[in-house]
């Protein structure tokens, strides 16, 4: 799937109800009433077979079919495609092979290069938020991020990369329990590297006011770490620098999940407060429906599920956020319904559109189409799922 949160999955939480494993398409099917589908899907899935065909990644992407009777901002679906499938400008191997040629000008223009793109009218991209993506909390990410800021120490590009590298290290001693599950020792690990990283993001903000991704790596330590006010004054600032960046609403959205403690009132108002942005900036057609997601998300997992199906039914027509793909189907199955509308086939094959060489997903469509009496529709994505777990 994906690069960062902005598809939130229940893929971990399926996989655990429909078991792991290696998954066949010869597991029993269930005795589903199947109508004939209507043209118009007949139609969509016969040109989500010829995208399928197609070897690149982002042309598959971009020839894959848009969902009938869609309502999505115009360029959305485009726009997502790019941002996951277009080639990545910097990679650990980039940035070793300019610290080893110590071509720290170098390594800084390429950031410079995305970071003004970010702000440009005609040639406007979302790469600087990738370029941190390929630090990660690893050892080789650790050694090379201290390694460049020891030799650029007021660059901003390498105080955010060694703050990104902190920060990951400290959501991974977090780990994913509820607080209350956290040993005591993990969670000042976490405070510790989350301390580091934010003198650090602070530091490259001053140098650089306009760097995005610091902004995001402040909302992120305040999320997980509940220091609300951070969080806030990071969010502010960004807002007066750039109120459409699609990666601040991502993080921003998240955090306001009642769960995190925001509430449904506080995801709304950011919804609205986006929607004028949409034309210009259609990647963040991605959050319109967020709150209806993480309505229907909460019944699905409370059990619910003919409100989370009436939910999640509303979200595929509005945006191209697959998250809710999922549980809008199992929740279908959950209710022992005889009739599985197409429409909710449609649904599940439409996801694959953005992960198609993610295992834990595809092993789940795969699951998910062989309980809806689909083997032979299931066939495909196991076999790219099962492929996937030998990599």
């Amino acid at each position: 799937m994906k690069f960062d949160v902005r598809h939130i999955s229940l893929i971990v939480v399926l996989v655990i109800m429909f078991g792991g494993g290696t998954i066949r398409a010869s597991e029993t099917v269930p005795p589903w009433e199947m109508q004939s589908p209507s043209p118009a899907i007949r139609d969509y899935l016969a040109k989500v077979d010829a995208a399928d065909a197609i070897a690149d990644p982002l042309q598959r992407c971009l020839a894959f079919p848009d969902l009938p009777d869609n309502h999505w901002p115009i360029g959305l679906a485009q726009a997502e495609c790019h941002y996951i499938y277009d080639p990545i400008h910097v990679t650990l191997d980039v940035i070793e092979d300019h610290l080893h040629r110590g071509a720290y000008a170098s390594l800084d223009a390429i950031f410079a290069a995305d970071l003004k793109s970010h702000f440009s009218k005609k040639h406007f991209s979302e790469e600087i938020h990738r370029d941190f993506g390929a630090i990660q909390a690893d050892d080789r990410s650790g050694r090379l991020t201290q390694l460049w800021l020891d030799a650029d120490p007021d660059s901003p590009f390498a105080l955010s990369a060694r703050a990104s590298y902190l920060r990951k290290m400290g959501q991974k001693a977090r780990g994913s329990d509820w607080a209350s599950d956290t040993p005591d020792a993990n969670m000042q690990n976490m405070h510790d590297f989350f301390d580091k990283s934010a003198l650090l993001y602070q530091k490259a903000l001053r140098i650089e006011p306009r760097l995005m991704p610091a902004y995001v790596g402040l909302i992120v330590i305040g999320s997980f770490d509940s220091r609300q006010e951070l969080r806030a004054q990071a969010f502010k600032a960004a807002q007066r620098i750039d109120p459409a960046c699609d990666s601040i609403i991502n993080y921003e959205m998240d955090a306001r999940r009642p769960r995190w403690g925001g509430s449904y009132e506080q995801m709304q108002q950011l919804e609205a407060a986006i929607t004028p942005f949409l034309k210009r900036r259609p990647l963040l057609g991605l959050y319109i429906g967020s709150t209806l997601a993480d309505q229907g998300e909460m019944l699905c997992s409370n059990k619910q599920y003919a409100q989370a199906e009436l939910a999640l039914s509303k979200i595929p027509p509005l945006t191209t956020n697959t998250t809710p793909y999922h549980c809008l189907a199992y929740s279908m199955l959950s209710q022992g319904t005889h009739a599985i509308p197409w429409k909710n086939i449609m649904y599940v094959i439409a996801a694959s559109r953005f992960d198609f060489d993610d295992k834990d997903e595809n092993l789940t469509r795969g699951k998910i189409l062989n309980m809806f009496g689909r083997p032979d529709m299931a066939q495909k994505y196991l076999q790219r799922g099962n492929a996937a777990s030998q990599k």
